[in-house]
């Protein structure tokens, strides 16, 4: 039986045995050959290849599931912006693979019959002429992106941008870093993910960086009628050319952001905008809840967390056992978006946290039009903060208890 088994597997696979662009034996044969047949998708490597230098883009163009497995270096010495793109597939996993020079491009279109998983497993981009990562889905199949060990260094635009309209987009970063991209112009986010229709999108992520990039280090964000679930554990955005982390939901849909152990902090002393730690920003119909536990907002150019309110829906905040400290502007910033009514509730609760020599005010908290607010502290620290502890505007305010008017 075992026999059988392993000579089932020897017969799926496609094995590389030259370092040229192209010929027999090469992985852009492989690849050819993997599209059309549904017996060969599985491409691994002799021993002997280490590196494959290519001159032109290989193109995979098939539904059948795709497993490349090096390890295995590919480079583009002719500074080609995408090395590998993958239309109209379905199930694609990549392993042990050093992409230097060009970047990997998901393409498909409204026409895919499809669900796509995207595996990336100990991935390193480097030095792309272009996207590290770049995704384009308006299929009305779901969109899953799975990265393990994902290291996006230097590219010159942004390190990774996936678009989805049309059905669901569910991205799960473990062991990520985003370095030092978007330098070269255009879009220069380190890591962004956008859902613009027919769909909701979920990031999670666990133990991943995202720093030094021209533009926002994490921007997550919805337009349309699905909900926004942002869940993240031990993430760290640093030093990021405008907000370190970004949320945006517009529509009929819920967000829901989590966040347990994230540090945002600093900004780009080169950058001319001035930009918040983290921005949460919800408009439409749908509800806000965001949690933050054990996070830090510090040494922004701008507000330490700002979050942004309009619409209908309500805007929850819980904040425990978080640090906001050292920032421009204010500790934590809550507000309508400009020329837009809020009907809903907003609520703000503390515990436990330290908000203090902010160059603002600690908290600063507009009550929005024809909305409430209501506001709940416990065992904090809000001072010294140089413009005030808290700045409250608009009357609609309920007091849950009396820690707000001690502050001052």
């Amino acid at each position: 039986m075992f026999k059988l088994i392993l000579a089932c597997a020897l017969l799926g696979q496609l094995e590389v045995v030259s370092e040229r662009d192209s010929g027999p034996g090469s992985f852009r044969a492989a690849v050819e050959r993997a599209q059309r047949d549904p017996f060969k998708n599985d491409i691994v490597f002799d021993n002997s290849v280490k590196v494959i230098t290519l001159t032109s883009p290989i193109v995979y163009e098939s539904s059948l599931p795709l497993y490349i497995h090096g390890p295995i270096e590919i480079l583009t010495g002719s500074k080609i912006s995408t090395v590998l793109t993958f239309k109209s597939c379905s199930n694609i996993s990549l392993n042990n693979i050093r992409l230097i020079g060009g970047g990997i491009f998901i393409d498909k279109s409204r026409n895919d019959k499809l669900e796509t998983i995207f595996s990336l497993n100990n991935i390193l981009i480097r030095d792309s002429a272009g996207l590290g990562l770049k995704g384009s889905d308006f299929s009305k199949k779901k969109l899953t992106i799975n990265a393990n060990n994902l290291s996006i260094i230097r590219s010159s635009s942004a390190g990774c941008y996936v678009h989805k309209n049309g059905a669901d987009m569910e991205i799960n970063l473990n062991y990520c870093i985003v370095e030092n991209c978007g330098k070269g112009g255009g879009n220069g986010d380190g890591f962004q993910a956008c859902q613009s229709g027919g769909g909701g999108l979920k990031v999670k992520g666990y133990m991943s960086d995202f720093y030094d990039c021209n533009e926002d280090g994490g921007e997550f964000e919805l337009y349309g009628e699905g909900d926004l679930i942002v869940d993240l554990l031990f993430c760290n955005f640093f030093d990021n050319g405008e907000e370190n982390l970004e949320c945006n939901s517009t529509g009929k849909g819920n967000a829901y952001i989590n966040l347990d152990y994230v540090i945002a902090e600093g900004y780009d002393e080169h950058d001319n905008d001035r930009n918040d730690c983290i921005e949460v920003m919800k408009n439409g119909e749908g509800t806000l809840l965001l949690n933050l536990y054990m996070c830090q907002a510090n040494n922004s150019e701008n507000d330490g967390l700002r979050i942004i309110y309009g619409g209908l829906g309500d805007a929850i905040v819980y904040i425990e056992s978080c640090l906001f400290t050292n920032n421009l502007d204010e500790g934590i910033d809550l507000g309508s978006r400009e020329g837009m009514d809020f009907r809903g509730l907003v609520g703000l609760f503390v515990y436990d946290s330290i908000i203090k020599h902010n160059f603002g005010n600690g908290i600063k908290a507009v009550a929005p039009n024809g909305g409430l607010m209501e506001i709940y502290g416990q065992q904090s620290n809000y001072k010294n903060n140089f413009m005030g502890n808290l700045d409250l505007e608009n009357s609609n305010w309920t007091w849950l208890n009396s820690f707000a008017r001690e502050l001052d």
